[in-house]
């Protein structure tokens, strides 16, 4: 599929199956149903929506770097994709590889769970999740800003934070479990309980204790 026009998946029985390179540039909404881009398929539109009644699949490596992806329906990543922002409400499955975030702001309001893991990686990244996120792999923190707040919390126990990057939680955000690697800045506006903490960045517990 090509040309400046857009695609809209708007049905409730629909269920569109992408496994080519597509790449007309306008809108991709998924305003009901299911798109699955699999394969070898990509999507080159950067403006991609889901709806609360959709569904995005894909097995990875589809969607474009500049994608900003607004989800307020279901989506799943059968592998890793690096898009620029990630916004909305929705669910979203990583079930393998890394959901890598880029650029700009981000509010993610729904549950981020699965075996993979999440990245925030790029100087103006800032991202914030609000949700209680069951995802398993790890998180990292190489550039940018990761922020867990309101009722956020991070199941991952894999937590790293690199030189360029900065982690803050507004307190009982970290699963007990947690090995948090920090090169960079940590900021905990509440108390903490975690196994250990590592490595030469900041850390500032604004209120609270923090446990190791």
């Amino acid at each position: 599929i090509s040309g400046a026009g857009g695609l809209m998946v708007n049905g409730a029985t629909a269920d569109v199956t992408l496994t080519a390179e597509n790449t007309y540039t306008g809108a991709t909404d998924v305003t009901s149903g299911t798109l699955s881009v699999t394969g070898s398929g990509t999507l080159a539109s950067t403006d991609v929506n889901v709806a609360s009644g959709g569904t995005l699949t894909t097995d990875g490596g589809a969607l474009a770097a500049g994608t900003e992806l607004g989800n307020a329906g279901t989506v799943t990543l059968g592998g890793s994709e690096a898009i620029a922002r990630l916004n909305g409400s929705g669910t979203t499955e990583v079930t393998s590889g890394t959901l890598t975030l880029t650029s700009g702001p981000s509010t993610v309001g729904g549950e981020i769970s699965g075996a993979g893991g999440l990245m925030v990686n790029g100087a103006t990244a800032d991202v914030t999740l609000t949700a209680e996120n069951t995802y398993t792999g790890a998180t990292d923190v190489t550039s940018g800003t990761l922020s867990v707040t309101g009722s956020g919390t991070l199941a991952s126990t894999d937590v790293n934070v690199a030189s360029g990057g900065t982690l803050t939680t507004d307190g009982g955000a970290l699963n007990s479990g947690t090995e948090l690697e920090n090169d960079g800045e940590v900021t905990l506006g509440g108390s903490e309980t975690i196994a250990s903490l590592n490595g030469a960045g900041t850390t500032e517990v604004t209120s609270g204790t923090l446990t190791l």
